[in-house]
């Protein structure tokens, strides 16, 4: 969503019952490895003198931030809509899975093991 800045700044609507921070533009379907793929077939003709016709397609994009929490609520490429939705972090203190305990310990020992200052030489 590199394309999202203030020259494709839309106004701000309501989506969902939030304000949001509208941004609208144009985007390649392909992807930045596939453009720069092409970039650099196309310096490679060049070079060697051959003719070329870059064609450069774009699709309509738009993009829906929340005002409040500045994250994304919609995203829209063509005809392809991506929603985002977030939710409340958990109140709890988090604690890895019981299966996990035994071998999560042994690599904390294996680190302390690692990190110890080496043993002085004689």
């Amino acid at each position: 969503m590199d394309w999202v800045s203030k020259d494709s700044y839309a106004g701000i609507v309501k989506y969902q019952g939030r304000d949001c921070i509208v941004f609208k533009g144009e985007v390649s379907p392909i992807s930045r490895g596939e453009q720069d793929a092409q970039a650099g077939r196309i310096a490679a003709e060049k070079a060697e003198g051959l003719p070329v016709e870059v064609e450069t397609p774009k699709i309509p994009a738009a993009a829906y931030i929340d005002l409040e929490t500045r994250l994304p609520i919609l995203a829209v490429f063509g005809s392809q809509k991506r929603s985002y939705q977030y939710n409340s972090p958990p109140t709890e203190k988090l604690a890895p899975p019981v299966e996990l305990d035994g071998p999560y310990k042994a690599y904390l020992q294996r680190l302390r093991r690692v990190s110890a200052p080496a043993s002085r030489a004689y």
